[in-house]
This record gives C-alpha cells, sequence and structure tokens, in this order.
C-alpha cells in the first residue's frame, strides 16, 4: 500500500486488524454495504481485488498470490494445524479422564447411600466408546 500511496503511513497492527475485520464477513459470504470483492484465476496465481473505505475515501486492496513451494505450505500451514490437532486431542483425552472420573465418585456416593435432592440433575454414565463414535459420525458428515 506504501508504493501506491506515498503519504499513507500507519501501524502495522491497525492495518491488519483493518483488513481483517474487512476480509473475514468476506470470505463469510457476508459482504458490507461498501466492499466489494472480485477473485480472477491466471495460469500465473491468483488475484484477489477488494474495494473498501478507509475513514471514508475509497480504498482498493490488491492481492496477488502465487504457488508457494511445499516447505512454506507445510512450515506455515500443515505443521501449525498437526500441532493443534495434537493439543485438542490431548484436551479431549483429559476432560474424557476427569468425566470417568467424575462418573465414578457419584457411583461411589450413591454405593454410600447418597440420592439426589433434585432429579433434574440426574445424568447417564459417560461412554466414551459412544462419544468417540458419535464424534467420528460427526465429523464424516461435515467432511460430505
Amino acid at each position: 500500500s506504501q508504493e501506491l500511496n506515498k503519504r499513507l503511513t500507519v501501524h502495522v497492527s491497525s492495518f491488519l486488524n483493518h483488513l481483517c475485520n474487512l476480509m473475514c464477513p468476506l470470505l463469510a459470504g457476508q459482504p458490507g454495504a461498501t466492499t466489494a470483492f472480485s477473485c480472477h484465476h491466471s495460469t500465473s496465481g491468483l488475484r484477489l481485488h477488494v474495494k473498501s473505505e478507509l475513514s471514508g475515501l475509497p480504498f482498493y486492496w490488491d492481492f496477488h498470490c502465487c504457488p508457494a513451494p511445499l516447505e512454506m505450505v507445510f512450515r506455515h500451514l500443515v505443521r501449525p494445524l498437526i500441532q493443534m490437532n495434537l493439543a485438542l486431542q490431548c484436551q479431549v483425552q483429559e476432560l474424557i479422564s476427569l468425566l470417568l472420573q467424575k462418573d465414578a465418585e457419584i457411583e461411589d456416593y450413591r454405593e454410600s447411600g447418597a440420592t439426589l435432592s433434585r432429579d433434574r440433575l440426574r445424568t447417564k454414565p459417560f461412554r466414551e466408546e459412544t462419544f468417540q463414535q458419535n464424534f467420528m459420525a460427526e465429523v464424516r458428515s461435515g467432511a460430505s
């Protein structure tokens, strides 16, 4: 933008925040009243053109995208996704362990004669296998 707008000065964080607030609704299919979005694919790559307003003035964004080397794709996309997936799997396992432990505590209370004062709080025991099957069915239905 500095190349086309020589007198424009802005902090990078403000610039990226504005771009994010502009693009997220557009990419979700919810264009704003003052924005327009077009995409052109060619053999050299992808060109995205966004017309918007910045402080009430027309502002045009042109993104020229070209294929990235595999190493860059792995470093910036695949590896972070795999790391996030592993972190989420660890969280799920911790939550499953916690639910199973809570069920064991509840069963211990029942065996010692405790009863619920409110029947609406009664829950069925957690079944890990059923949970995993339902989760996989949901993943498969979302992928199609």
